[in-house]
């Protein structure tokens, strides 16, 4: 097998995300260990949409963050992949 070949097969493994099939079934909560109290926020109407304007924000940035490692991890690869030929 060719280094490019080697290259394209490692990138298509790592965007091709996590294995979802089949779906692993949903895990219960253990009664027999402690967990945190259930919070139930109090927010009036403007910290509601405070709080929504800040999770879109956070979002965004977190998207754009992990874009910018993606392509970090990708350049790594093709690297190392390199080095080894």
């Amino acid at each position: 097998m060719s280094a490019d070949s080697d290259v394209k097969e490692a990138l298509r493994l790592l965007c091709g995300g996590l294995p979802v099939n089949p779906v692993p079934p949903p895990r219960h909560r253990d009664e027999t260990l402690p967990h945190a109290p259930t919070r139930t926020p109090v927010l009036n109407a403007h910290q509601q949409k405070v709080r929504g304007t800040l999770c879109v924000r956070m979002s965004l940035s977190a998207a754009a963050a992990g874009q910018k490692f993606m392509i970090r991890m990708m350049i790594m690869m093709m690297m190392m992949m390199r080095l080894m030929t």
